[in-house]
C-alpha cells in the first residue's frame, strides 16, 4: 500500500515520488491501493500518478485522487485506465470535475468493466455529467 493523502505534495512531489518507487515497483513491490487524496495535485500531477499506475497496473485494486484540483486532468487517467482489467475502485471525489471530466468517466465505463466503486461526489458535473455517467453505467457489465 502507498497511504499518502494529506501530504500535501503537490505536482513536484508526485514527480519525486514516482522517481523514487518506479524501479522498486518493477523490480518487487507490488501495490494494491493508492492513496494520493488532498495531496494538492493538479493535470500536471497525473501524468505522473499514470506512472504510478502504469507500474503498478497487475496489482493496483485501488486508486485515490480525491480532494486534488485535477479537473480536466482525469482523462489521462480515464485513459490509461481503459485497458486496465484490475482496478476495482476508483476516487475522484472533490477533484474540480466538469461536464468534460464526467463525460471521460462514462466513457471509462463502457469499456472498463473492473471498476465496481467510484467516488465522485462533490464535483460541478451538471446534469449533463450525470447522464454521461449514467450512459457509461449502462453499458457497464459489473
Amino acid at each position: 500500500q502507498l497511504e499518502m493523502s494529506g501530504c500535501d505534495r503537490g505536482d513536484k512531489g508526485a514527480d519525486m515520488l514516482v522517481k523514487h518507487i518506479s524501479n522498486e515497483v518493477t523490480s518487487s513491490l507490488q501495490l494494491e491501493l493508492v492513496n494520493l487524496s488532498s495531496n494538492d495535485l493538479t493535470a500536471v500531477g497525473m501524468e505522473d500518478v499514470v506512472k504510478i499506475v502504469r507500474t503498478s497496473s497487475a496489482t493496483l485494486r485501488e486508486l485515490s485522487v480525491s480532494c486534488n484540483e485535477i479537473g480536466d486532468g482525469i482523462s489521462v487517467i480515464t485513459d490509461h485506465l481503459q485497458h486496465n482489467n484490475v482496478l476495482t475502485k476508483l476516487n475522484v471525489a472533490q477533484c474540480g470535475l466538469s461536464v468534460r471530466g464526467a463525460s471521460c468517466l462514462g466513457e471509462l465505463l463502457k469499456v472498463n468493466n473492473s471498476i465496481k466503486e467510484l467516488g465522485m461526489g462533490v464535483n460541478q458535473i451538471g446534469d449533463e455529467g450525470v447522464l454521461s455517467v449514467c450512459e457509461g453505467l449502462q453499458c457497464n457489465k459489473t
